[in-house]
């Protein structure tokens, strides 16, 4: 590149689309937006209002933008079922990719595109923002530095009441939402997953046309187990999450993840104690803003100065693995080993 500025295009300039525009925005010294991309017109003014970018900047489809405006980036936040088209066109044309959740539909997808990122010197880097929210970062420093002793289990709780289904793809809460919470316990938990066994069905009240609801066991090397119990047609906002380790409990409890009321306690190893005393761990609230802007300055460290990336897409390839598994074992009704 001839300058340290990434000049980017967009897939997706939608709902979700318009927070990563103004992570960009933000960043004037790191990212310049160049064209924007989606099938959806009413999406395109306001779009142009926010970048500032003219109506010729505005394209229907991927390839008419690669062909239209030089760049040295791709940011995907199109609907979950087109993100590997999107990464392959993107890292067919020779450009750095930033994908939103889930990185791809199916594991196969995934492993090509970090083949091809890999063979051609690419930066692949997929968008997972609740792993940096303070609370799990915590947790996971907790357990990596073994501050209160080896960690035995993770139990998670994640009750969304979205009120409409997702883009339409089979399993739709398992890897339109489960890819947040999964790949939170892997990152807390940092060690390989090595089995799985889940449910992933619709209760009897739910119109939503493919599972909302999930339930899964997982393995790891340690022995470490993780459950998870996850729904996005839910009747209410609930999350959960408590790891448990030698010497405490590590328990975060907040209306849902990304919420400012959440609490994050340690509760020492009382046994027999009716009420346990425990410590408040005070951090600052989870801010999404934040967190987004963080995620593309690491993406634009990334790509010009080369630096690591813990949200590289090779390194994303075991949240894969799971939901690839849980999707298998609900299918099957057996558990599935992961190799």
């Amino acid at each position: 590149m001839s300058s340290d500025v990434l000049r980017t295009v967009q897939v997706g300039i939608g709902t979700r689309g318009v927070p990563h525009l103004k992570a960009q925005l933000a960043q004037p010294q790191r990212f310049r937006v160049v064209g924007l991309v989606d099938v959806v017109d009413q999406y395109f003014s306001p779009a142009h209002a926010l970048t500032g970018l003219p109506p010729s900047a505005g394209f229907r489809s991927l390839s008419d933008a690669l062909a239209a405006v030089d760049c040295d980036a791709v940011s995907i936040v199109a609907p979950a079922m087109l993100h590997a088209k999107f990464i392959d066109e993107a890292l067919g044309a020779g450009k750095h990719v930033l994908v939103e959740k889930p990185f791809t539909m199916a594991l196969q997808d995934a492993e090509r595109a970090v083949a091809t990122a890999r063979a051609k010197g690419l930066k692949l880097v997929v968008l997972q923002n609740d792993r940096l929210m303070e609370q799990h970062r915590w947790m996971r420093q907790a357990v990596a530095d073994g501050r209160y002793g080896s960690i035995g289990t993770v139990a998670m709780l994640h009750y969304k009441a979205r009120g409409k289904p997702y883009n339409l793809t089979p399993h739709m809460h398992l890897w339109q939402q489960g890819s947040h919470q999964l790949d939170t316990i892997l990152a807390i938990v940092q060690k390989p997953p090595r089995r799985v066994q889940a449910v992933s069905k619709n209760p009897g009240f739910s119109t939503w046309p493919t599972a909302s609801y999930f339930f899964a066991i997982i393995e790891f090397d340690g022995p470490v187990v993780a459950s998870y119990a996850g729904a996005s047609d839910a009747r209410s906002n609930a999350y959960h999450l408590r790891v448990e380790c030698a010497q405490a409990a590590l328990v975060y409890t907040a209306a849902s993840a990304g919420s400012p009321d959440g609490g994050l306690t340690v509760v020492p190893f009382q046994p027999g104690v009716p009420q346990p005393s425990f410590q408040r761990i005070d951090l600052p609230k989870p801010d999404m803003p934040k967190i987004d802007a963080l995620i593309y300055e690491r993406f634009w460290r990334a790509v010009v100065h080369d630096e690591a990336n813990e949200s590289a897409g090779h390194l994303n390839m075991d949240t894969v693995r799971v939901m690839d598994a849980i999707q298998r074992s609900t299918e099957s009704g057996q558990p599935v080993t992961i190799a």
